[in-house]
């Protein structure tokens, strides 16, 4: 993704078009539009040894999901809520935890 930003910049696309070319947010092209190649090998690194918010919850979520392959994410956020008051993290956290177990798990979206 870096890269092809990087090559479409060199191009002369503004953002906004290199975003419509590569069917992304615009969003993400800002985050990599102005940085260097240190600066993302940086980034990869940083990201790739976060610790994951969502671990605590693994086994329950992996255990609906075994149980109802075919429930959705919104379900699964709602049980958490109600599970545990505490529960603070957004939908889209939760979303974007369960699409990446549902593929490391070989779980098909419904």
């Amino acid at each position: 993704m870096f890269a092809k930003i990087q090559e479409l910049k060199s191009m002369g696309y503004k953002k906004l078009r290199a975003a419509r070319e590569l069917n992304i947010d615009v969003k993400t092209v800002r985050k990599y539009w102005d940085m260097r190649e240190e600066e993302y090998s940086k980034y990869l690194t940083e990201t790739k040894s976060r610790s994951r918010i969502m671990e605590p919850y693994r086994e329950v979520i992996l255990d609906k999901l075994i149980e109802h392959s075919d429930i959705t994410s919104a379900l699964i956020y709602d049980r958490l809520i109600e599970a545990d008051k505490e529960f603070q993290l957004s939908y889209r956290s939760v979303r974007l935890y369960i699409s990446e177990l549902r593929e490391s798990e070989g779980i098909p979206t419904p």
